[in-house]
């Protein structure tokens, strides 16, 4: 029955409400990348990204996400969501796969850091194919990693980590 979901453009109220309702985690990945609150990190995403989207269940945002193009055929991908999306892991897994496919024709990779405390996402990234930098920063007390997503056709991300 995944008729009740939907990926639907970003509003503000979406962002509004992911804000008010956000993972614990993803709070400390907004301080961590230097933002004083959810609303002014997905302000921030908002405004740098090309396109932004929801991903809802019955009309309600389980996650807000966006791609910034960089400049070498790539975006930064970044995805802020709610506890309740914990809920509905095998549709957002399954929506998220799909999605990446759209993303891909688009970009050769897909970049962004992950604080790999974060094992939810870590887990869900790596399910995606993502690459982790052996490179790591220590950012408010806690690991970060750097992840790419290539193309099944592309040799950019490698020429840029050699």
């Amino acid at each position: 029955m995944t008729a009740k979901y939907s990926i639907t453009m970003f509003c503000p109220r979406d962002g509004k409400y992911v804000a008010e309702h956000m993972r614990d985690n993803d709070v400390f990945e907004c301080r961590a990348a230097g933002h004083a609150t959810p609303e002014e990190a997905i302000d921030e995403g908002v405004k740098e990204s090309h396109r932004v989207w929801t991903f809802c269940y019955g009309g309600v945002p389980l996650c807000v996400f966006g791609d910034v193009p960089d400049l070498c055929g790539g975006a930064v991908f970044w995805l802020l969501g709610t506890d309740e999306i914990k809920h509905h892991k095998r549709e957002f897994m399954r929506r998220s796969k799909l999605f990446k496919g759209y993303l891909m024709k688009n970009y050769d990779y897909l970049t962004n850091v992950v604080c790999m405390d974060n094992h939810e996402s870590v887990r869900w990234l790596k399910w995606l194919g993502a690459e982790f930098c052996e490179e790591s920063a220590v950012i408010m007390g806690k690991k970060f990693q750097r992840f790419y997503i290539e193309r099944s056709d592309g040799e950019c991300v490698r020429q840029l980590q050699g």
